[in-house]
């Protein structure tokens, strides 16, 4: 488990779209200085598993489980048992990330036995408006797919799911 610092754009972006998969070195000074100051305690689970614990006050989930290949950030606790955002995490220095939303949202209660989409409509105006290039938008779709195949197929959470949550809330007691 190696410590790690997370931060969050404050807004949908397509403009970082040509490093999104790569250290991307159009990371602004300001960003890289935003994520070296979060104050929620993040650490690297294994490969391509992150995980934030953010303070009791934050009302958007429990533990946050960062699912680096899958495109997801899997919530607990947070407008249902399950939220998963589509989106991508990012590298943007030595153990420090990013995430950009890509905005469709899955949830689904404990049983994770059906789900609710959300935020489809704000996804179809960024493409509407060129917010979101087409290959970000591909992503975030296939994202969405690989998710919903695991929940109609009773696979969700997946085992590396379940074991970060647990590690997660392990350290959030203590």
């Amino acid at each position: 488990m190696t410590p790690v610092k997370i931060s969050w754009e404050k807004e949908h972006s397509a403009k970082i779209d040509g490093g999104l998969l790569e250290t991307d070195q159009h990371t602004s000074s300001e960003l890289i200085e935003k994520v070296k100051g979060s104050s929620s305690r993040c650490f690297q689970f294994a490969a391509g598993i992150l995980a934030e614990i953010p303070p009791p006050a934050w009302k958007h989930g429990e533990v946050l489980i960062y699912m680096v290949e899958e495109g997801w950030l899997v919530r607990r606790n947070y407008a249902d048992y399950w939220y998963v955002d589509m989106g991508v995490v990012r590298p943007v220095g030595p153990d420090l990330y990013i995430w950009t939303d890509l905005w469709l949202d899955v949830t689904m209660p404990e049983s994770a036995d059906r789900y609710r989409l959300h935020d489809a409509d704000e996804f179809a105006e960024a493409i509407e408006s060129a917010s979101v290039s087409r290959k970000l938008a591909a992503r975030s779709l296939r994202s969405l797919h690989s998710l919903v195949e695991l929940i109609r197929a009773g696979d969700f959470p997946t085992q590396d799911i379940r074991d970060a949550v647990d590690r997660a809330y392990s350290l959030r007691e203590s």
